[in-house]
């Protein structure tokens, strides 16, 4: 079984995204390496759910070479699956995984960035408006640190950018426009139900 060049520039991104985390996360040392243990937990669950979504798409090519089939490209429908199930696995952890979102979010918008940067460099894959989109979603979520409101408007500049020249790619996988508009939906509705619960907890 080879190893796909982009699955390692995926794993370095994820690494570089977890130093650039902790060097900007001024917690204490226990909340960070809290937050990265809950993030590769829910990462670990996203992977194992994609290798089973994975498995079940490409049967004939398992039944004939099965450590090939997991060296076989995987697409966007097992990407969509993989997310939703585990959404519908770590929902009832939502209040843990609450407590962590901003690092949750960097973390992400790290990967995503340096992810599409090495793909520029080594691969050269991809095109310069991707790299910019997510160095402005990076740099926005570091300077500002209202992740919902940044991701939402991020999606909604994804979907945009969608909708006139392709949609753009995420660590590798190359969404659908409706991704980017429920993305962006979602992100609204959580920060509106933060929004809430602080104006909640003031008046007590």
């Amino acid at each position: 079984m080879t190893i796909q060049p982009v699955t390692i520039i995926r794993v370095a991104s994820l690494v570089m995204a977890a130093l650039v985390m902790w060097l900007a996360v001024s917690k204490e040392t226990s909340h960070k390496k809290r937050a990265l243990d809950q993030f590769s937990s829910l990462l670990l669950t996203w992977a194992l759910w994609f290798i089973g979504v994975k498995l079940l798409t490409t049967w004939p090519l398992v039944l004939e070479y099965p450590l090939s089939a997991l060296a076989y490209p995987s697409g966007t429908l097992e990407f969509y699956l993989a997310s939703l199930l585990t959404i519908s696995t770590e929902f009832r952890r939502k209040e843990k995984h609450q407590t962590f979102m901003y690092e949750y979010i960097l973390l992400l918008a790290c990967s995503f960035f340096f992810f599409t940067l090495l793909s520029q460099l080594l691969l050269e894959r991809g095109v310069l408006v991707e790299l910019v989109l997510f160095f402005v979603y990076l740099a926005a979520v570091l300077l500002f640190r209202q992740v919902l409101i940044i991701s939402a408007l991020f999606s909604i500049s994804a979907a945009a950018f969608a909708w006139v020249g392709g949609p753009p790619a995420l660590m590798g996988y190359r969404m659908d426009l409706w991704f980017y508009v429920v993305i962006s939906l979602a992100m609204f509705l959580l920060w509106n139900l933060e929004k809430r619960r602080e104006v909640s907890c003031r008046s007590m």
